[in-house]
């Protein structure tokens, strides 16, 4: 996997961990997961792929209005988001569990993609 790719996963599982629920286009990916970094649609794909064959990303077409067919990328596993995260402690009762990226977790399932 080239540093491209590996920072790219890097950013889409940061921002899964954050978004456990999160989908979307690849477009959409590009533009508002990866903020307009000045990665190419091509190596975001890539970079996706192994996320599908690794399980921690799934994906279906999906048609649009205009009859376009789109791959869709869609939620992360709960497994992941336990395997790359550890959880926040509750602040409130009744506050919701969130969850931030452990880094030895995170670099030790980029050194599995390799």
């Amino acid at each position: 996997m080239t540093t491209e790719e590996q920072a790219i996963v890097r950013r889409i599982l940061i921002y899964l961990v954050k978004n456990s629920n999160a989908e979307d286009t690849l477009e959409g990916i590009v533009r508002w997961w990866l903020l307009g970094k000045l990665w190419r649609k091509d190596q975001v794909a890539a970079a996706l792929e192994k996320l599908v064959v690794q399980g921690v990303v799934r994906r279906r077409k999906i048609k649009t209005k205009e009859g376009t067919e789109f791959l869709y990328y869609a939620k992360i596993h709960e497994l992941v988001s336990h395997r790359l995260a550890r959880k926040r402690p509750k602040r409130q009762a009744g506050e919701k569990n969130t969850y931030q990226i452990d880094r030895r977790r995170l670099r030790e399932f980029l050194e599995q993609l390799k």
